[in-house]
């Protein structure tokens, strides 16, 4: 295989890549390891387990504030608290509180299991 094992992390080029792709993604699926690629040096990419990518999405789906804010002050760029950011566009802070609890109801009531009639509110 045309990769390089580095810090508990497999590195394959872009030539390597182009090699031996189907290795390198049964390394990833079967292995469970992460696979930076890199370009000059340099990472561009990576290919992650299924799992991984799947954690991925739900944090950004659901990732919270604080969450968010980690990750961005980990990677050295800068955060502006949500509150802060809503005051600034001058948005009512109760609006955003309901838009997001409507949201939440209409998650539960999209989960498999639900029945329309249980989920059907009367005004």
């Amino acid at each position: 295989m045309s990769s390089e094992a580095r810090a508990g992390r497999t590195i394959a080029t872009i030539t390597g890549l182009r090699r031996d792709l189907a290795g390198l993604l049964n390394v990833a699926a079967y292995g469970g390891e992460r696979i930076v690629i890199s370009r000059h040096g340099k990472p561009i990419a990576a290919l992650v387990p299924i799992a991984d990518w799947e954690e991925l999405e739900e944090l950004d789906r659901f990732g919270n504030e604080h969450d968010r804010a980690a990750i961005a002050a980990s990677r050295g760029e800068p955060t502006v608290p949500l509150d802060e950011l809503i005051r600034g566009y001058g948005i009512d802070p109760d609006l955003i509180a309901r838009a997001a609890e409507a949201l939440n109801d209409l998650d539960q009531a999209l989960k498999p299991g639900k029945s329309a009639s249980a989920t059907r509110q009367t005004a």
